[in-house]
C-alpha cells in the first residue's frame, strides 16, 4: 500500500463518518485498483447519499470500465441530487459527462 494510502486509511480510522476520507481514499486507490475503487464510492454513496462529489467519480470508473449502463445511472442520480441541493455547477458538469456516456451508448 502506497504511503498516501496508508495516511488516507488512517484519516479513516480516526474519523471514519466524515465521508470525504472515504472519498479521498477510493480516488487514490481508482489508480490502482479501480475496480475496488469503485466498489468503496459504492459504499461511500449508500452511507452518505448525500456526497455529490462520489457520483461523478463512480461514474467516471464506470465508463472507464465500459459500463455505460451504470455510468448513465451514476450521473442521473447525482444530477436529481445537485439540483435538488442547488448546487448549479456541478448539475452542468454531470450533465455534460451524461451526453458524452449516452454518445457512446449510441
Amino acid at each position: 500500500m502506497s504511503s498516501i494510502l496508508t495516511q488516507l486509511a488512517q484519516f479513516i480510522q480516526e474519523d471514519p463518518a466524515d465521508p470525504f476520507n472515504h472519498y479521498a481514499y477510493a480516488v487514490e486507490l481508482s489508480r490502482q485498483d479501480p475496480a475496488t475503487a469503485l466498489l468503496l464510492l459504492d459504499q461511500l454513496r449508500t452511507e452518505h447519499p448525500d456526497y455529490l462529489p462520489a457520483y461523478y467519480t463512480a461514474a467516471s470508473l464506470a465508463h472507464d470500465a465500459e459500463d455505460y449502463a451504470l455510468a448513465q445511472s451514476l450521473l442521473e442520480t447525482g444530477m436529481e441530487l445537485a439540483q435538488t441541493t442547488g448546487n448549479t455547477k456541478t448539475y452542468l458538469e454531470l450533465q455534460r459527462a451524461l451526453a458524452n456516456v449516452r454518445a457512446e451508448m449510441d
